[in-house]
């Protein structure tokens, strides 16, 4: 696989997860109880580990003519960030074999930093 098709489908993927996840929200009951709460806090963790740009939605405003430059911006760095680590990735898998280890570790300590915010 080329550099230029692993680095597309990094950010196809980068711009495809914000999208099912904000029609998978859509589909959460809402006022269920208990079992409704946890699943929507669980999805809320999950998302926010496939979705690391959520964090932008946090301070936009509630009317939807405000809040569309705030999920654009969420969407186009979502996919930068799908796109450096696809890139890295690839390096690592197809350029510079010792370069897995390192790369694995970056992601890792990515998230990790990503849930201490």
């Amino acid at each position: 696989m080329s550099a230029y098709k692993a680095l597309f489908i990094a950010a196809g993927s980068g711009a495809a997860v914000p999208l099912v996840i904000l029609m998978g929200g859509k589909l959460l009951p809402e006022g269920a109880g208990f079992s409704g709460a946890l699943m929507g806090y669980i999805f809320f963790i999950l998302s926010l580990m496939v979705w690391p740009s959520r964090y932008f939605l946090f301070v936009a405003p509630d009317d939807w003519g405000g809040y569309l430059p705030f999920l654009t911006i969420a969407i186009a760095v979502n996919v930068l960030i799908y796109s450096a680590f696809g890139l890295l990735i690839w390096l690592a898998i197809k350029k510079y074999r010792p370069l897995v280890y390192p790369v694995a570790i970056v992601i890792l300590a990515y998230w990790v930093l990503l849930f201490k915010l």
